[in-house]
């Protein structure tokens, strides 16, 4: 008898339910924290795992993510940025070639880093959401853990002073892709008097997006002011805008500036303060 209650025991330790908790792999019954290294060395002498589709998928986008898995990226996307700066302040170097350098390879090399990890990043949330699944399944003694993914898509309206996405608006409209808590994708069609212009970009948001929290908005503008013949004005770039979510009275305010590097080689800076609604 005591023999079985031995194994019982032995069983409740080695094979615990698991579940992802502040972005760490969780155990609850030892309440212990893993990294993905952890978690990986794991399950590789698991029988059941050694050829598991979402095991072996996971673990290859856990080395993707890592520096050395990911360093020929970040070298492709310094030089596209330097080639781009080049060009700027070099123009006389390009004249004789049909598409110099400009603010196209500096949106390039922004974007392509920011889309290769949030590419990724997904991935290997989604594969080890089945591998944890799939080991609760099979291991659990207990009711099993489940923890729902998160909602992808969202909308938002804001009406304020221009706005972080698009930054000739008054009234905005957005659609947002969640990659998690603290980021998003975002498009977005804004309007203010005779102007309107649309956006797509990132947004990183230090703490929680649903509370109070500074962040950092990265994207592409396109914006007519005016008519669109003779008399109106079409500008394009591309910006970098930190600011911070604010709340008061109930509502999210955004409040923050916004450094853009325009299309005609020319920089700015505009603040912005909006309020804003997500549905």
């Amino acid at each position: 008898m005591g023999r079985y209650i031995t194994l019982l025991l032995f069983i409740s330790v080695a094979f615990p339910q698991f579940s992802i908790k502040n972005k760490r792999i969780h155990n609850h019954e030892m309440n212990e924290y893993y990294s993905d290294d952890e978690f990986i060395n794991r399950l590789n002498s698991d029988p059941n795992f050694v050829n598991d589709e979402n095991f072996i998928s996971y673990k290859k986008y856990v080395n993707r993510l890592k520096s050395k898995g990911s360093k020929c990226i970040y070298c492709f996307s310094f030089m596209s940025i330097a080639a781009g700066f080049d060009g700027i302040n070099n123009p006389d170097d390009f004249q004789d070639e049909d598409n110099p350098p400009g603010v196209e390879n500096i949106a390039f090399g922004i974007l392509l880093p920011l889309s290769y990890h949030t590419y990724n990043s997904e991935k290997k949330r989604k594969t080890l959401y089945n591998v944890i699944q799939r080991h609760n399944n099979i291991y659990s003694k207990d009711k099993i853990i489940d923890f729902s993914l998160l909602d992808r898509w969202d909308g938002s309206v804001s009406k304020g002073f221009l706005s972080e996405k698009t930054p000739v608006s008054g009234i905005e409209y957005s659609v947002l892709y969640n990659v998690n808590k603290h980021s998003e994708f975002y498009v977005a069609i804004g309007s203010m008097f005779i102007a309107s212009g649309v956006g797509s970009g990132f947004k990183y948001y230090f703490k929680n997006k649903s509370t109070s929290s500074i962040f950092i908005s990265i994207g592409s503008h396109l914006s007519q002011l005016g008519t669109a013949d003779s008399q109106g004005m079409t500008i394009y770039g591309i910006s970098i805008s930190p600011g911070k979510k604010m709340e008061y009275n109930g509502k999210l305010y955004n409040l923050g500036i916004s450094f853009m590097l325009f299309g005609d080689n020319s920089f700015g800076a505009i603040p912005f303060i909006n309020l804003e609604r997500r549905f």
